[in-house]
């Protein structure tokens, strides 16, 4: 047939064929029509007038009088290329340290009802947990059922038992992008939330990324946004596109570090917008962009990019019943981004509207009922820690049952406006709904004033995210060392020593300190030390080392040779600080 021949297609614009970053799609049915065609097959323009087939199979020809340019593969092909090229300097690993807690000594421990991973994790009730997750959420180490920890290899799943490493780390591992060029950058609260430790990767694919410590700004778990700063200056900023535009079927580029895969660049479309996310009591205010572009753990924070080359939202939730991408991801819009931004970035808290209400959309059976068009039926008030019903609703006269057809005079189109717009307003501000209450015969209509609450005042605050850790033990250098003859056969196996290895063995090192920054790892054995081009000085034990450091300047360059494991010499290059407190970030 022809119709595999001669295509007609309204293609992407001239511009996507020049050198410049900027680009659209009209068709995605053309696109797939054109990459199905074999490589003989040659394509047509509509109505070129060339070698035209016979006019058996229908066309597009007279709905586009206009000829436009043929889309080729090599074109979209430049266009991802291009998109990621122009990105990769503005999208960074993020690297969250945490504390795991105790292990249990006790025996007799036995697993819960979700310790079978296997099987499947279970709601109550027995429903498949198949669930919108944030799957950069470090796991719990005491828990079971989770998968990202080695206690959840058990067949059985019993944790390993005994004592746990004291300096043990747990690491999450997410997405951000540079926000301002003075080095703040953009990721998901959930990456670092609960972590001791942050630190940023630039060129995180290279062989020496630039690795600085970071400090969290501002954050907001609703929007699950977060704001990190980094010393760097020159940073290339990343660019929002306006979320409101983007439409369904648009091409969607995700970058991220899955599975610790760094600068990772996958594909898809936007598969829907204005989604919301059941939380854990009800659905979340924050409105989400869904998209099929691969997104797995090591991606939150990530941006999702259009051909333009600009960012779209923020790669924050997947829907799985595995943990790992089906297809089905979820970004936060760029421009909620756009507007909370300036006020993460002063390092205030996100003020949110509050009313005080369980509610429902009523049906048009019911709206017919009471003769109202629409609206949002109070399911329930508000009550307080004793039962006692609290919030600017009750305050106001509202009751259960009572119908809320429009705010400020604007009618309700759904329950996600409704909850925009109360959200959205700041506390303190006067808002005027026209209620209904069905519960009078006839029923009431009336105009009522309500001064709106502080949703934050109603829910716990999140626990103040550390970034510098401390560790009294250590040296100015953030090295924690210790003679191996005195380590016992638990501790050389925590740090993966050798058991014959004798001398000064780093059994720590702290996070964000000098020795950190020069990447220097526990378990190495420090052979000897050069401090700013003098002689060698023979390090023998603990407390050679300790004499060579108390002699150091501010500024001083420490060369040290280590062996590390199986007897590998490496060496390092340690600054000293001009200050003495370790692991600031």
């Amino acid at each position: 047939m022809y119709l595999r021949r001669k295509l007609s297609v309204n293609a992407l614009p001239a511009s996507l064929l020049s050198p410049r970053v900027g680009y659209g799609v009209s068709s995605l049915v053309g696109l797939s029509l054109l990459l199905a065609l074999p490589p003989q097959a040659p394509l047509y323009a509509a109505d070129n007038g060339q070698d035209t087939p016979p006019t058996t199979a229908t066309t597009d020809t007279a709905a586009s009088p206009t000829a436009h340019p043929v889309l080729t593969a090599d074109a979209v092909q430049e266009a991802f290329v291009r998109v990621a090229d122009r990105l990769k300097p503005s999208v960074v690993t993020i690297i969250a340290e945490h504390k795991p807690k105790p292990r249990s000594t006790d025996s007799t421990t036995k697993p819960d009802s979700k310790s079978d991973k296997n099987s499947g994790s279970k709601k109550p009730g027995g429903k498949p947990d198949d669930r919108a997750q944030k799957p950069d959420t470090p796991a719990d180490p005491n828990d079971p059922g989770d998968n990202g920890d080695d206690e959840g290899d058990s067949p059985f799943g019993f944790p390993p038992l005994g004592p746990r490493d004291p300096h043990e780390r747990l690491t999450s591992l997410g997405t951000g992008m540079v926000v301002r060029s003075d080095g703040y950058i953009l990721t998901n609260y959930h990456v670092v939330k609960g972590a001791n430790f942050v630190r940023v990767l630039f060129n995180a694919d290279s062989e020496n990324p630039d690795r600085p410590a970071a400090r969290v700004v501002g954050y907001d778990e609703e929007s699950d946004l977060a704001i990190l700063k980094v010393e760097r200056t020159n940073l290339q900023a990343i660019e929002f596109a306006d979320s409101d535009k983007v439409r369904i079927g648009e091409w969607a580029i995700a970058i991220g570090a899955p599975f610790d895969q760094a600068q990772t660049v996958t594909v898809g479309v936007v598969s829907a917008k204005g989604r919301h996310l059941e939380g854990k009591s009800a659905m979340s205010l924050q409105d989400y962009i869904q998209t099929d572009a691969s997104i797995n753990p090591g991606n939150s924070g990530g941006p999702l990019i259009n051909l333009e080359g600009k960012v779209m939202g923020i790669n924050t939730a997947i829907l799985s019943p595995s943990r790992f991408n089906v297809g089905i991801g979820f970004s936060v819009p760029s421009n909620t981004i756009r507007t909370y931004l300036p006020t993460l970035l002063s390092g205030k808290s996100i003020a949110r509207g509050f009313l005080g209400i369980q509610y429902v959309r009523i049906d048009e059976n019911v709206a017919r009922e009471f003769g109202v068009p629409g609206g949002m039926q109070i399911g329930a008030l508000a009550q307080g820690a004793n039962g006692s019903f609290i919030g600017p609703a009750k305050e106001a006269g509202l009751q259960e049952g009572d119908i809320i057809t429009a705010v400020n005079g604007k009618a309700i189109e759904s329950s996600e406006d409704f909850r925009r717009v109360v959200s959205s307003t700041a506390p303190g501000t006067k808002i005027n709904l026209s209620v209904v209450r069905p519960a009078t015969d006839p029923p009431a209509k009336m105009d009522v004033s309500i001064t709106l609450g502080d949703l934050a005042s109603q829910n716990p605050k999140p626990a103040k995210i550390s970034t510098t850790p401390e560790n009294i033990n250590a040296s100015r250098l953030g090295l924690e060392i210790e003679n191996a003859e005195k380590l016992t056969p638990v501790e050389r196996e925590w740090i993966g020593l050798d058991a014959g290895t004798h001398g000064a063995v780093i059994t720590d090192v702290v996070p964000g300190s000098p020795a950190d920054e020069a990447q220097v790892t526990r378990g190495s054995r420090i052979v000897r030390v050069r401090v700013s081009g003098e002689a060698w000085q023979t390090v023998a034990n603990k407390a050679a080392f300790a004499r060579i450091e108390k002699g150091l300047q501010p500024g001083a360059h420490v060369l040290m040779q280590l062996r590390q494991d199986k007897g590998v010499s490496v060496y390092k290059v340690i600054v000293v600080p001009t200050t003495s407190t370790a692991g600031t970030a």
